[in-house]
């Protein structure tokens, strides 16, 4: 049984990256997207958020976050999502974290994406 249940949780957690993707695959302005935080350090909590930074171009607007952010939070995960774009972000220690400890979890590639590690057409 345990095995089974956790069979399971990998599946949700295949599921939630794919939701994510989904998102991001949208928004032709976002070319990487990287978990930072608890969650990429791995003492997140129950209740913890997801942090995300976005990484593109100059088209990666305030406009286009927002539109992420309504997205994310339309998805059935139970989970609040902070969302930041990149090169907007000025805290040096942020920045450091995000570079030290930070995993990427989505990157935009010609004729796919790639999600926590997979290539997808």
């Amino acid at each position: 049984m345990q095995r089974f249940d956790s069979l399971l949780r990998a599946l949700s957690q295949i599921e939630e990256a794919c939701a994510l993707a989904a998102v991001f695959a949208r928004h032709p302005e976002v070319e990487r997207v990287i978990l930072y935080g608890s969650r990429a350090r791995g003492n997140r909590r129950t209740g913890s958020d997801i942090d995300l930074s976005l990484q593109g171009g100059d088209d990666l607007t305030g406009l286009v976050l927002y539109s992420i952010v309504r997205e994310l939070d339309d998805l059935p995960l139970p989970y609040s999502f902070d969302v930041a774009i990149h090169s907007m972000i000025v805290n040096e220690a942020l920045l450091e974290d995000i570079r030290s400890r930070g995993a990427l979890l989505y990157e935009r590639r010609e004729g796919g994406f790639r999600v926590c590690g997979a290539t997808h057409p």
